[in-house]
């Protein structure tokens, strides 16, 4: 679990301080970059499936911050999530397929013929061409 701070003129201390760089203890008030640095290291546990009282255990034992200042930093790391997907429909499709395209291309060029089939039955998904209404058309169109 969580472990002692130990004392800045312990011989453990250079240690300690080196694998908790963003721990108060070694920072004290943070900056805007250490901040950052922990709601990045929130993003990634949270990317990572960690359940929010592993969160909760890390933020503790790492940076020594409190349940409250752990809920601020798991809601700034969601928003910095919904911001990366904050985007148009018509243009993730168009991201979505170019992707496929490549992968496409590279499933031909390697003679994996199951993957590039499997890749245009998406793309045909994706765009309706397959019969069905495409995902555009049932969003806009629902």
């Amino acid at each position: 679990m969580s472990q002692s701070v130990p004392d800045r003129k312990s011989p453990e201390w250079a240690k300690w301080a080196a694998e908790h760089p963003l721990h108060k203890a070694v920072i004290g008030q943070p900056s805007k970059g250490d901040i950052q640095r922990r709601v990045d290291q929130m993003v990634d546990w949270i990317s990572q499936g960690l359940p929010r009282r592993m969160r909760l255990r890390h933020a503790a034992e790492h940076w020594g911050i409190s349940e409250r200042r752990c809920d601020e930093l798991i809601k700034a790391a969601n928003d910095q999530i919904r911001r990366t997907w904050e985007i148009e429909r018509p243009n993730f499709m168009a991201e979505q397929l170019d992707r496929l395209e490549a992968l496409y291309l590279l499933a031909v060029e390697r003679n994996q013929l199951n993957v590039a089939q499997g890749c245009l039955n998406a793309m045909q998904r994706m765009t309706g061409v397959d019969g069905t209404p495409s995902v555009t058309y049932r969003a806009h169109h629902s």
